[in-house]
């Protein structure tokens, strides 16, 4: 098994760095207690497809969500197969020009009628994310805010996600989701 570098807040690590989470367990380990955000990684699966691994999308100066209704924001979209069962994502988002307290709740859901792409559940196990619930925010001004769930797709093709949610106070500036 690996873990490949989605974000490292001190920014030594690349992304897109595999690990092989035996041979650098103590790396590995020094990334999290950091605060970087690593997901589960097969590294196989990237020389087979363009988006066959982690999707990661930085949104420039963010997508702003600041909705009282629920909105969709930051679609992503990766290759899955019946074999994948989990579901990793994870958002950095700031405070948005508003500078309310941030309120509300992000999670991620399938998108429907992305042309060419598969269906799949997506169950939420720790999702929605609360965000009155964050705590004080981080040394660079945000919140590092993620999942974890499982999929179940009988087919092999492009699955299309999404953040959805109403919230107030917060734009999102990158996203990441990875199946495996």
């Amino acid at each position: 098994m690996h873990e490949i570098v989605i974000w490292d807040p001190e920014g030594t690590v690349s992304q897109g760095t595999n690990l092989e989470c035996e041979k650098n367990a103590r790396q590995i380990e020094s990334l999290r207690a950091r605060g970087a955000v690593l997901f589960p990684s097969v590294p196989d699966r990237l020389a087979v497809n363009p988006v066959g691994g982690p999707y990661i999308r930085h949104w420039g100066e963010g997508w702003d969500f600041e909705s009282a209704q629920a909105v969709r924001g930051c679609p992503m979209l990766n290759y899955v197969t019946p074999e994948m069962t989990e579901v990793h994502w994870a958002a950095r988002i700031e405070p948005n020009a508003t500078n309310s307290k941030p309120s509300g709740i992000l999670r991620l859901v399938a998108l429907s009628g992305v042309m060419g792409s598969v269906t799949g559940g997506l169950t939420r196990d720790g999702m929605p994310v609360d965000l009155a619930k964050l705590p004080k925010p981080d040394s660079k001004g945000g919140w590092i805010i993620r999942g974890k769930g499982s999929i179940a797709s009988t087919v092999q093709g492009y699955f299309a996600s999404t953040l959805y949610g109403y919230t107030t106070g917060v734009r999102v500036k990158w996203s990441a989701v990875s199946f495996v």
